[in-house]
C-alpha cells in the first residue's frame, strides 16, 4: 500500500466507526496507548508482527508530533477487515509537512517510517487535525 492511502473513513468492507477513543498526556501515556492499541487489534485477531508494529508506530506518531505535556486523543476503529487509529490533534499546517516534508534525527520522513510498519498512512486534516494509521487483516496475521 501506498503511504498516503486515505484511511480516515473507509476500510475494506465499508465505513468504520469509533468503537475506543482515549485521550492522555501524549508524553507521560504512550504504554497506555501502545497497550489499549495492542488489546483492541488482538481482541480483533491481528497476529503479534501487525500488532507490535502497530504500537511501534503508534509510540512513533506520539513522540515526533507531540510535545511530552501535550494532549493527545486517540480514536480507534474496525470495519472488521482492517483496524483504523487516528491520533490528533496535531498541528494542521503541520501535517503534510510532518508526515512527508521534515526529516528526523535519522534523515528518514516519519511518513515513510510509518509506511513501513503499518499498511496505510494519512493525514486527516477535518474534523480533528490527526495522523490515521491503519492495518489490514489479509496477511498481517503471524
Amino acid at each position: 500500500m501506498a503511504a498516503r492511502d486515505a484511511v480516515s473513513a473507509q476500510g475494506p468492507r465499508g465505513t468504520i466507526e469509533p468503537s475506543v477513543q482515549i485521550a492522555f498526556p501524549a508524553g507521560e501515556y504512550i504504554g497506555v496507548a501502545r497497550l489499549v492499541a495492542g488489546g483492541v487489534a488482538t481482541r480483533l485477531d491481528f497476529g503479534f508482527e501487525a500488532v507490535d508494529d502497530l504500537q511501534l508506530a503508534i509510540e512513533t506518531v506520539l513522540r515526533a508530533a507531540f510535545a511530552p505535556a501535550a494532549q493527545a486523543t486517540m480514536r480507534i476503529a474496525s470495519d472488521g477487515g482492517s483496524l483504523a487509529v487516528s491520533i490528533g490533534p496535531v498541528d494542521a499546517s503541520a501535517l503534510g509537512r510532518l508526515l512527508y516534508g521534515a526529516r528526523g534525527t535519522e534523515g528518514i520522513e516519519l511518513g515513510a517510517l510509518l509506511a513501513q510498519l503499518v499498511d496505510g498512512v494519512a493525514a486527516q486534516p477535518e474534523p480533528v487535525p490527526s495522523i490515521v494509521l491503519r492495518i489490514d487483516s489479509a496477511g498481517r496475521s503471524a
